[in-house]
């Protein structure tokens, strides 16, 4: 009976000195989080001359679409070489943001550098823009309207899926005045924003 009595007190003594499990470390938001946070409070709240309103940077030319993104590295280095006026703070914010999308996504389309895994992509792109210009001159020259119905499909095809169009682009810029820049460059920030990951654009990149 003592025995039990000791192996018990020795099981209770253990218990309390075994070290308490450390509570989790809360997890910081990620980086670029807070880099678009801080980017999107400065865009709100800047305030600067009609002198530094008019200057001229450069821009792309092309609208960015969120579901459909293009040349988001060049828009972001871009926004970093024409930042004026209070706006200069924001080039540590863009440098995280075009760090985190570099890392963690594919490039977007006509970016400085192309993933090496969309080369197939970019092959198939350009077969299917030779296989419907094929189609189209066999058409023509033997005037056979079911090769002009197969071809009219395939460039259907090419509208509803972005996938099957020649992807390999540049990125055509412009000159803007700064407003217009301003402007651009929130559009982007509130896109990415919407993202938080890449997880949401993977699958049109």
């Amino acid at each position: 009976m003592w025995l039990q009595n000791l192996l018990l007190l020795g099981t209770v003594v253990c218990s309390f000195s075994a070290p308490t499990r450390q509570p989790s470390p809360v997890t910081r938001p990620w980086q670029h989080v807070d880099a678009i946070k801080e980017a999107l409070s400065l865009l709100n709240d800047s305030t600067d001359t009609a002198a530094v309103m008019d200057e001229t940077v450069e821009v792309v030319s092309e609208m960015f679409d969120s579901q459909e993104p293009t040349c988001l590295q060049t828009r972001l280095e871009l926004y970093k070489q024409g930042l004026r006026g209070s706006l200069t703070s924001l080039t540590g914010s863009l440098t995280m943001m075009a760090s985190h999308y570099k890392k963690h996504c594919p490039p977007t389309q006509g970016s400085f550098e192309r993933p090496q895994n969309t080369s197939e992509e970019l092959c198939y792109g350009k077969f299917i823009e030779g296989f419907i210009s094929t189609l189209n001159n066999i058409s023509t020259k033997h005037n056979d309207w079911h090769i002009e119905k197969v071809c009219k499909n395939m460039r259907q095809l090419t509208k509803i899926c972005p996938k099957l169009k020649l992807t390999g682009h540049n990125c055509i810029t412009e000159k803007s005045n700064f407003s217009k820049f301003k402007e651009a460059l929130q559009s982007v920030v509130i896109s990415i924003e919407g993202w938080k990951s890449c997880k949401r654009i993977k699958g049109v990149l």
